[in-house]
């Protein structure tokens, strides 16, 4: 765990260094790489509430935003998980699917500090409110405690800009649903 933080604290940095020296040494471009785009993110997550279950789980997410402004994107987002479980009431092994879903919205906060707006590291914050469905599904076919929640998902992430059509993400939030929640993965944007 302490070699994992230190590569991704090296990373954070080198990211830092690099994107500061491309800054000072490409043509200075006021054209927003955000506004009047749409970008597409892919990628995976995890949340970090204990689970009894929580095996042969896959987790997927995306995103389509699209920007009004330098600064300001907003759009539809859809989550899912999918994991294996063991309902100890009927001894059945069976399936539980999530789904998340709903509208996003993503400020980013360099381009409101600093002109231009395209950065290699790009920092911003997010607010997602939508829905949570659940879905279980044992072998006998039967559906057990199927239910679908309002979900209010909060927090910040870093991405990581190859040049402004393609970059990678990562993002920290806080929700109602699964307390302290993680995804990660690419961003594209036409």
């Amino acid at each position: 765990m302490c070699m994992k933080k230190l590569f991704l604290t090296l990373l954070f940095i080198g990211a830092i260094f690099t994107n500061i020296d491309a800054q000072n040494n490409i043509k200075k471009n006021e054209n927003s790489f955000i506004k009047d785009r749409i970008s597409f993110n892919i990628g995976g997550g995890y949340n970090s509430r204990p689970s009894y279950y929580e095996y042969d789980r896959i987790v997927m997410s995306f995103e389509g935003l699209y920007g009004f402004n330098n600064w300001l994107e907003a759009g539809a987002y859809f989550s899912y998980l999918t994991e294996s479980f063991v309902n100890t009431y009927y001894c059945e092994p069976g399936r539980v699917n999530v789904l998340d879903y709903g509208l996003k919205g993503r400020a980013h906060i360099l381009p409101l500090i600093i002109k231009p707006s395209f950065y290699m590291v790009d920092i911003y914050g997010n607010l997602e409110v939508g829905g949570h469905s659940v879905f279980y599904r044992n072998r006998m076919g039967m559906n057990i405690d199927n239910n679908t929640q309002f979900c209010v998902n909060a927090g910040g992430g870093i991405g990581f800009n190859f040049n402004k059509f393609f970059g990678i993400f990562y993002e920290c939030n806080y929700s109602n649903i699964y307390k302290l929640n993680h995804r990660y993965g690419f961003m594209f944007r036409f």
